[in-house]
């Protein structure tokens, strides 16, 4: 379970600071040395979320014997994370037009321009967890 769980938290971690970085960089024109405590600020965020997410579903599914993280789980958990990070960002950098528009355009366009690689690479996470870690080997 803590396997599953710090596997795919480090992979939330990486995936989620590359795209602060890449996103900073591209469309704010940020050098990327001053995007950097933001990127692990929200990757640290996106780490916690995916960890705990993949461990509470891990440990209620494990219990009955059923197919535990999955494809479609994994999806879940992966966009949960995108919109748990633009909701943080949004916290910490709302502008003039409050709190309230920021979050939503923020998690709005995080949701438009990274949930379906983020849901993408979540399902493929997800299955190779599942393949790998839960699957009875030799029977």
């Amino acid at each position: 379970m803590i396997r599953a769980a710090t596997e795919a938290a480090t992979a939330a971690f990486v995936l989620s600071a590359l795209a602060v970085v890449a996103f900073y960089t591209t469309v704010l024109s940020v050098h990327p040395g001053d995007a950097v405590a933001t990127a692990i600020t929200l990757g640290l965020v996106a780490f916690t979320t995916v960890f705990a997410a993949v461990s509470v579903v891990v440990s209620v599914r494990l219990t009955r014997k059923r197919p535990v993280l999955g494809p479609w789980r994994g999806a879940v958990i992966a966009v949960l994370a995108v919109v748990v990070v633009a909701s943080a960002h949004a916290c910490l950098t709302f502008g003039s037009g409050g709190l309230i528009y920021s979050l939503l355009g923020q998690v709005w366009f995080a949701c438009l321009i990274g949930g379906a690689p983020a849901a993408i690479a979540g399902a493929l996470l997800g299955r190779s967890i599942e393949s790998r870690v839960f699957m009875a080997r030799g029977t």
